[in-house]
């Protein structure tokens, strides 16, 4: 039973999950495993977000008087519907390609943080998805198991460093 200051920090997090438990190791591996996606995703991202500032369907009005009906301005009205439209699409492509952005960051950050024994072997293991024989030859080891007990603690160390104090009172059980 945890008391204090954990159990109010948990509320909070089990809140923010709709009372669903978290598995931060889980969630970090995700990450790892869609890391070259995430990059990717970023070329194609800004690709959209060129796209929709080159549209050049939208009425070519310098002014508009708002004194007037819109549909005696220089807009119709579904030329500004369709302006509205633009404008919100792209303002959640432009949040997306800062979010992405920020996650590659801080994914890259956190693998920097680690030894780099444990950040080779993420990225051969997760990011690569190299096999686990190639992966033991890489690391230079002589069997498999080697290579799986590391994985289980670069996991662990990348998903505290990543998710913090939640990750860590996953990885001792504490409920």
């Amino acid at each position: 039973m945890m008391m204090g200051n954990n159990a109010i920090f948990l509320q909070r997090v089990m809140y923010m999950d709709s009372g669903k438990s978290v598995n931060y190791i889980a969630k970090a591996e995700s990450l790892l495993a869609n890391y070259s996606n995430l990059v990717i995703s970023l070329s194609n991202l800004r690709s959209r977000q060129v796209q929709l500032t080159r549209q050049r369907n939208l009425p070519k009005a310098t002014t508009v008087d708002l004194t007037r009906p819109i549909s005696s301005s220089s807009f119709s009205a579904n030329a500004l519907a369709e302006f509205s439209a633009i404008a919100e699409e792209l303002s959640v492509v432009t949040d997306l390609i800062s979010e992405t952005r920020a996650a590659v960051k801080a994914i890259d950050s956190v693998l920097r943080q680690l030894t780099k024994r444990e950040s080779k072997l993420l990225r051969l293991w997760y990011i690569a998805k190299k096999s686990k024989n190639d992966i033991v030859s890489e690391m230079g080891y002589s069997e498999k198991k080697s290579i799986y007990n590391l994985r289980s603690v670069a996991i662990n160390n990348f998903s505290v460093l990543y998710y913090g104090l939640p990750a860590v009172i996953e990885s001792q059980g504490v409920e």
